[in-house]
């Protein structure tokens, strides 16, 4: 399980199962009162951008 701990104080504010949030959650911590958004992280290699920017990199790299 990962522990999803406050952003400024770093109490924790739950434990879940990788993969458990689907949509955005906001969970507002009784301690410090900081409004936490949580949100699923998208696999690196499934992120258009990241393939678009390795794309430039490759034209960069034969331009030299």
């Amino acid at each position: 399980m990962n522990e999803i701990r406050c952003g400024s104080c770093r109490k924790l504010l739950m434990k879940a199962e990788p993969n458990a949030i689907i949509g955005t959650v906001e969970i507002k911590c009784t301690r410090c009162g900081t409004l936490n958004n949580l949100r699923p992280l998208e696999p690196v290699s499934e992120r258009p951008e990241r393939r678009d920017n390795e794309a430039m990199n490759g034209i960069r790299s034969t331009l030299r």
